[in-house]
């Protein structure tokens, strides 16, 4: 996968990513962020169809390929 040059190079974190990682340090501060379902399957679980739908949600989102670190006090991204 070719990465977009905004996503290629790395440096600070955006204010709104430093408040959302802020945010999700603290006790129970990302629960706003995840969305929870539940499917009861039946039958067999085509896994290769739900890796293939995982890597393809993966490619398609950017939010899904951050990661976010500190360095010397400084969030980088």
């Amino acid at each position: 996968m070719i990465l977009p040059e905004h996503i290629a190079r790395r440096g600070p974190m955006s204010s709104a990513q430093r408040r959302l990682y802020l945010q999700c340090q603290l006790p129970g501060g990302d629960r706003a962020y995840h969305l929870l379902y539940l499917a009861r399957l039946r039958g067999p679980f085509p896994l290769h169809v739900a890796q293939a739908f995982a890597a393809r949600m993966v490619e398609r989102h950017e939010a899904l390929r951050s990661a976010f670190r500190r360095e010397g006090g400084e969030f980088l991204c």
